[in-house]
């Protein structure tokens, strides 16, 4: 197998950092990961600048060949950011994880700079959920819980529709043949199955339910695709739709043939096996 001098270079120098552990199958079928180990190399250096003790790394295997998800810990202190990322075989979708990650990180130590206290630390926790939505495509659905100082934690997210065939984000409503038919059918069966959660009873914000109903800009980013559920799945931030005592809201539409028709034929094709 050839052995590229800059990937072996770049290993020899990431083993060298403390705290990069890599879990078990990290090689497939005997091919080390180019572009795995060139996205971690960024990730170490690019964020050398950030105080506090050396990152904790951990590298691990997810369902899905083509993604891996990186564990980052760093604590100091005033703070502590643990984020997960995944990490695809392609270029450009690591590129764009990295610059998520960069921008999260500089936001959070922004908020922080003389709100927080050794004794109340600033926290800073984003988890992911990687959900198979059509062939060669998946939903990323981040929750952020961030504290900053003050009394209360923000509960926010972040939905990405990564198409690896293609290696870049799609904007989710380019999947509609009409994304003005599709805001007329889709968001009042969301409100819908809002007002059906016996959960929300009580804490849902009606005015601020309007405003999303009727935001004529709505582009469908908190919306994602469960092919395992054969389902749409809607996620909203902390105080958006509901009281905060509720977190960020979730509901679900089955994606029967009415739903599934409203979306371009290219996308039916790669998302056949999604179909209630």
């Amino acid at each position: 197998m050839y052995k590229s001098p800059f990937l072996w270079r770049t290993l020899k120098a990431m083993r060298q950092k403390k705290g990069v552990i890599f879990m078990t199958k990290t090689v497939r079928k005997g091919k080390i990961i180019l572009s795995t180990f060139l996205f971690l190399f960024a990730i170490l250096f690019s964020t050398e600048g950030v105080s506090g003790k050396e990152a904790d790394i951990q590298l691990k295997e997810t369902e899905f060949e083509d993604i891996q998800l990186l564990q980052w810990q760093k604590s100091d202190e005033l703070y502590e950011m643990n984020i997960q990322l995944p990490i695809f075989t392609t270029d450009a979708l690591n590129a764009q994880m990295k610059k998520y990650m960069e921008e999260q990180i500089t936001a959070f130590l922004e908020a922080i700079d003389g709100h927080v206290t050794s004794k109340r630390p600033g926290n800073l926790y984003i988890t992911v959920d990687i959900l198979k939505s059509g062939i060669g495509l998946y939903s990323l659905v981040f929750s952020e819980q961030i504290y900053t100082g003050g009394a209360n934690w923000n509960d926010t997210n972040t939905v990405l529709l990564a198409d690896v065939e293609k290696d870049q984000f799609m904007q989710q409503a380019n999947l509609f043949q009409d994304v003005v038919k599709a805001r007329e059918i889709i968001r009042p069966l969301v409100v819908e199955e809002l007002k059906k959660d016996e959960n929300l009873d009580g804490y849902l914000l009606e005015d601020q339910i309007e405003k999303w109903l009727r935001d004529p800009d709505y582009q469908f980013q908190n919306m994602y695709i469960d092919c395992a559920n054969k389902r749409l799945g809607f996620i909203f931030d902390k105080y958006e739709v509901a009281a905060g005592v509720v977190g960020m809201p979730q509901v679900y539409l089955p994606l029967d043939e009415k739903l599934f028709s409203l979306f371009k034929d290219t996308w039916q094709e790669r998302m056949q096996q999604c179909q209630k």
